[in-house]
């Protein structure tokens, strides 16, 4: 619904929401259905164990994020 309500991505739908629960220790990974060919899901997950948990367990939130998006 955030994705949506926030208009990430425009009318093409190729967004993409990175979002990081600090106090949860969690975040979300979620491309719009414009990138689904691609970014696929194993991709994503691949994303996020390889560019953003290492610094995110860390609490390097920022390091973490510019990883992933680099």
């Amino acid at each position: 619904d955030l994705f949506n309500d926030w208009g990430i991505g425009g009318e093409k739908e190729n967004g993409f929401l990175l979002l990081l629960d600090i106090d949860g220790e969690d975040y979300y990974a979620l491309c719009g259905t414009g990138l689904d060919s691609t970014f696929s899901a194993g991709m994503v997950k691949q994303y996020n164990d390889q560019y953003l948990e290492p610094d995110f367990a860390a609490r390097r939130y920022e390091a973490g994020v510019q990883k992933f998006f680099e």
